[in-house]
């Protein structure tokens, strides 16, 4: 039972693992995770840990036996490696091929390279609890100082999608009356000037390492161009370790964060802490009362017309440096008609859907 209205509670259900109680219980955490008791199209038959998980089709799924029958997930961290096994047939399908493999996969007529276009965004996140991005107009003079387009199109070579916001202008959040930022350098001069910075300033920026496709080539451009209007950025690539508590405390001047698409605008604003009682970095009163609103407002279009009043509020407050969102570049044998699932924030980019076939 709810205390309070909560419209977005599907979508929220797509991040709940359901778990059979009597099982758990029985076999404890550890073992359960041995042997896990799911639901699911295929049950777990196999576990060598760091080499691989053996799956194969359930005989009594409610939906009727998947195919193919079975299913071997193997870690290979190296990608020219995960091409190989591509290449050879030991593998179907690989995630993660790199921007510059794109192209011999493309090139491969036994192959297919499946782009989901702009599907991962990196936020980075101004503490506006600090100096001085206290001052919106310094946190939107930053938003005027970096080229996206050069960013996208020489970087990622066209394998991303440019930002201005915490949605794509694909997504039903997105307000498309709001004024994008540009790339303008002189203004994002002209406003660090008005707000007393004419000299610039510095800060540190904590990222996150191998958080990003081509992260540290990127992250240095971005700083070269924020050096441009006289922003120095130290940049700090951090162990997940460090960067965690120190993001959930708001231990820093900048930072990154991710979200994927959702089928909800509300897991992407709370997820990332822009909402006052899960933030220690920012709050603002109007996005929340937008947030208490939308969640309880049920009818869907009505709802989403809400989530682009948060939208708004969220840009014209440059709550993040919004850059880019990167593509998510997955390599497969063409006899397999598979497409990966495009929702459902971190977790959708490693839940997949294997179509049931004849």
């Amino acid at each position: 039972e709810l205390e309070i209205p909560y419209a977005p509670i599907l979508a929220s259900w797509a991040y709940v693992y359901i778990v059979q109680k009597k099982a758990y219980e029985e076999l404890g955490a550890d073992g359960f995770g041995q042997t896990p008791v799911g639901t699911g199209p295929y049950r777990m038959v196999e576990w060598r840990k760091q080499e691989q998980i053996a799956l194969e089709a359930y005989e009594n799924h409610w939906n009727g036996v998947h195919a193919p029958g079975k299913i071997a997930i193997r870690p290979v961290s190296e990608a020219a490696t995960r091409l190989a096994e591509l290449q050879t047939g030991r593998a179907d399908i690989i995630l993660g091929v790199p921007i510059e493999l794109a192209q011999t996969v493309e090139g491969d007529d036994a192959l297919s390279l499946i782009v989901q276009k702009g599907i991962r965004p990196p936020y980075f996140v101004y503490n506006s609890k600090r100096e001085p991005f206290t001052n919106p107009d310094v946190r939107r003079a930053l938003n005027y100082a970096v080229d996206r387009e050069l960013i996208v199109d020489a970087l990622l070579e066209g394998y991303g999608e440019v930002r201005v916001g915490p949605f794509s202008p694909t997504e039903q959040a997105f307000n498309p009356d709001v004024e994008p930022y540009t790339y303008d350098p002189d203004k994002a001069r002209a406003m660090l000037a008005d707000a007393g910075l004419a000299d610039g300033f510095e800060f540190d920026w904590l990222l996150r390492k191998d958080f990003q496709v081509k992260g540290e080539e990127v992250m240095q451009a971005i700083a070269n161009m924020l050096g441009e209007v006289g922003v120095k950025a130290n940049l700090n690539f951090a162990e997940s370790s460090v960067w965690t508590p120190a993001y959930g405390d708001g231990d820093f001047d900048m930072s990154v964060n991710a979200w994927g698409k959702s089928a909800e605008a509300d897991s992407v604003i709370t997820g990332l802490r822009w909402v006052s009682d899960v933030s220690k970095y920012y709050s603002n009163p109007e996005v929340d009362a937008t947030m208490q609103q939308a969640r309880a407002t049920f009818d869907a279009e009505e709802r989403f017309a809400v989530y682009r009043e948060a939208d708004r509020l969220l840009r014209e407050d440059a709550v993040a440096l919004f850059v880019y969102a990167q593509s998510e570049l997955y390599g497969t044998n063409k006899r397999y008609a598979w497409q990966p699932w495009a929702f459902g924030g971190n977790a959708g980019l490693l839940t997949y859907y294997v179509p049931k076939t004849s």
